[in-house]
């Protein structure tokens, strides 16, 4: 009789039923969101007794959704005061000439290794059928070498060392490296040219100091620099916030078998870097606006903004 009457085998429910249970769901789902934001839709059906798909069509009817998480430099007391005074001095400086980025060498070192970087979740392939993927790993027999970077403008110089960098090696990094830079700069704009270094130690060794101030006197900076770089602050310098990232995802596109294949790929993404001269510029361009959010959050984090 009640497949004749209903068209199935069991009575259906009252629709008032429904509603009612839909509203419990849905007040039961954002509890339990409002009480943990990282809670995960599976946790939500264990504990609330709510489906997966059920807890996923709630969420989006009440414009919930998931965000990741930025991971940032931890700050001490004080830094964020000495990010603001950074920021306010190269905004004036941008103030005076919109072109003061491309003014700086930026200069910075890190460390490519052979274990690389690989992410599964943004790295997909399509097929009809699964072909089993697999990429190894060196996780023994590891190798890798230093690398320091410095960009002026669009030129780009760059030196591989291996074990620490030392007072001594960094010295003689820059006594090498400055002048190639500052040769093709007409005399007329080499006093408007800054050198900019972050406090690693070898950054501030009593014989280092001296020959940057004969080479730019007091357009440098740095930690005990006229212009003082805030310590713990990747997010201003165009090669923690841009360079070193797209170097390393072009580096690691493959699995490398030696120091020498290791050191072929990097230089090979630093020819593709130097080859997109507006990406360059497009960063350099960018720290302006980087030094605008550090100073509108009180030098504290921005990334998130960013």
């Amino acid at each position: 009789m009640s497949l004749i009457n209903n068209g199935s085998f069991t009575k259906p429910r009252n629709k008032n039923y429904h509603r009612q249970n839909q509203e419990n769901n849905e007040i039961a789902v954002l509890a339990s969101v409002e009480a943990n934001h990282s809670n995960s839709c599976r946790n939500i059906e264990t504990n609330v007794g709510v489906s997966k798909s059920q807890t996923q069509r709630i969420l989006k009817k009440y414009k919930y959704k998931p965000y990741k998480v930025n991971i940032v430099q931890q700050l001490h007391p004080g830094d964020a005061q000495r990010r603001i005074v950074f920021c306010n001095w190269f905004l004036e400086q941008t103030r005076i000439d919109p072109n003061f980025a491309r003014k700086v060498i930026w200069s910075d070192e890190a460390y490519i290794s052979c274990t690389g970087i690989f992410n599964r979740h943004n790295n997909r392939h399509w097929y009809t059928q699964n072909p089993y993927l697999l990429r190894e790993r060196q996780q023994q027999g590891r190798f890798g070498f230093s690398v320091s970077c410095f960009i002026l403008g669009t030129k780009i110089k760059y030196v591989f060392y291996e074990h620490t960098l030392t007072a001594a090696r960094y010295l003689e990094i820059l006594q090498r490296i400055l002048p190639e830079l500052l040769d093709e700069i007409p005399l007329a704009f080499l006093n408007s040219i800054y050198f900019q270094q972050d406090g690693a130690p070898a950054h501030n060794s009593q014989i280092v100091r001296p020959f940057i101030i004969e080479t730019f006197e007091d357009r440098w900076i740095g930690t005990h620099a006229p212009n003082r770089w805030p310590a713990r602050s990747p997010d201003l310098s165009v090669l923690d916030f841009f360079v070193w990232s797209f170097l390393k995802n072009k580096i690691y596109l493959n699995v490398v078998h030696n120091l020498q294949e290791l050191q072929d790929a990097t230089v090979q993404a630093f020819e593709a870097l130097q080859a997109r001269p507006l990406i360059i510029l497009n960063a350099l361009r960018r720290i302006t606006t980087l030094c605008q959010l550090c100073v509108q959050e009180n030098g504290n984090h921005f990334e998130q903004f960013n």
